[in-house]
């Protein structure tokens, strides 16, 4: 049917030129030839022409790339990942804060508060670990204590404590008389540091015990039980509460075979003693310090 259109407008087109010729008196001068052998293909579609923004197209008009596809982009050589290009250095992270890594270095992690290493008035700083530091001799504490009715048990206990590495640390033995005697708190020039009762560690002899081994009073000591005000004693409160009898090391001359005894000093009283020969103790406490 287009063919056949297409034909018909050609010929009614000739037709009329013809037409005109004659009435001009037979020249053909002006006119425009028409080939009648490429007619002019008039295109019927549905879908209306457009530009690459969507309006309507005008007549005739090229539609463009939108609706040409051409010859496709060559997207050209990809990218090379391999070997040849140079890995993303990750750096150094930044802001990163150090873990501490405890007594290795500079003491144990602190906790944070409530425990923030407190130092008492007398000098023993709470290590928020189970130990005390004697800020005067440098020498480390347990805050608690142990009980044993024997001496090899005492000794014992401090030994097992060393196996254990308490608090991180090595070195834990049962204290001197003289490390005891570190820690009384009012009784100084007697049973005190450089106090008048010649214990030493190096006392074997119990004869070598004079008065003023006997202390300063039974329950007069300056330090109270924290929480009740009318118990008084030679220690300082910071440790766990329990004025009473300690074991020392350092142990008397054997007076018959398998005697073995040693000083030990009541905070309750500060002083210091020794048992009966061949005899223990009920329940004394143990408290070993490691250290200068």
């Amino acid at each position: 049917m287009r063919r056949t259109l297409v034909c018909m407008l050609g010929g009614l087109f000739v037709a009329a030129c013809v037409a005109c010729g004659s009435s001009s008196g037979g020249t053909d001068e002006g006119l425009i030839v028409v080939d009648v052998v490429n007619p002019i293909d008039i295109h019927y579609s549905d879908v209306p022409q457009v530009t690459d923004d969507g309006n309507p197209l005008p007549d005739g008009q090229d539609p463009g790339p939108a609706n040409d596809p051409g010859t496709p982009t060559d997207p050209g050589t990809p990218t090379d990942p391999g070997k040849d290009s140079t890995p993303v250095d990750p750096g150094t992270q930044d802001n990163v804060v150090p873990i501490d890594p405890g007594p290795a270095d500079e003491g144990p992690v602190d906790p944070g508060p409530p425990c923030e290493y407190p130092v008492s008035a007398y000098g023993l700083r709470d290590n928020c670990d189970g130990t005390m530091l004697d800020t005067h001799s440098g020498r480390t504490w347990m805050k608690s204590e142990g009980f044993t009715s024997l001496l090899t048990d005492a000794q014992k206990y401090c030994t097992d404590l060393d196996k254990q590495q308490m608090g991180g640390y090595t070195g834990w033995h049962l204290p001197s008389i003289v490390e005891l005697r570190e820690l009384v708190i009012g009784c100084d020039a007697k049973t005190g540091t450089g106090g008048s009762c010649p214990i030493v560690g190096t006392t074997t002899n119990e004869a070598a015990r004079t008065s003023d081994c006997d202390g300063c009073g039974m329950n007069l000591g300056p330090v109270p039980k924290i929480g009740d005000a009318t118990k008084k004693c030679y220690m300082d409160n910071t440790f766990d509460w329990y004025c009473n009898l300690y074991w020392s090391g350092t142990q008397v001359q054997a007076t018959v075979a398998g005697d073995k005894r040693s000083w030990y000093l009541t905070f309750f009283d500060a002083a210091i003693n020794v048992p009966p020969t061949m005899s223990g103790m009920q329940s004394a406490a143990v408290k070993c310090v490691r250290g200068p």
